[in-house]
């Protein structure tokens, strides 16, 4: 789906459960402004499936790259070694951690 958004020029996908984590690759030299406007109209693409995953789209080189050599190794039937981990960082590097997001644990002082 991603792919067929005008402006993508390829994109890289990891799926697990029912989020979707996607790399798109875009010409370098648009603006930052443009490839937001790509970015949002494949998160939208993604949204009207009606297989209905939820997804996290980046137009990061390298977190593209990082989805790319993961998809690649679990097609060709090779265990991906500490996969979760990788996929956390992939995603904290998506999704900021917000101080209003936190909560104090154990003794409230």
């Amino acid at each position: 789906m991603a792919k067929r958004v005008p402006g993508v020029n390829g994109a890289h996908c990891v799926v697990m459960n029912n989020l979707a984590v996607v790399g798109i690759d875009v010409d370098g030299s648009l603006e930052r402004s443009r490839v937001g406007s790509i970015k949002y109209s494949v998160a939208e693409a993604i949204r009207k499936d009606p297989r209905g995953v939820k997804a996290l789209v980046t137009a990061d080189m390298d977190l593209s790259g990082r989805l790319d050599d993961m998809s690649r190794h679990m097609s060709q039937g090779n265990p991906v070694s500490g996969f979760a981990s990788e996929m956390a960082d992939i995603i904290g590097r998506i999704i900021p951690q917000l101080p209003e997001d936190t909560k104090p644990q154990g003794n409230n002082q």
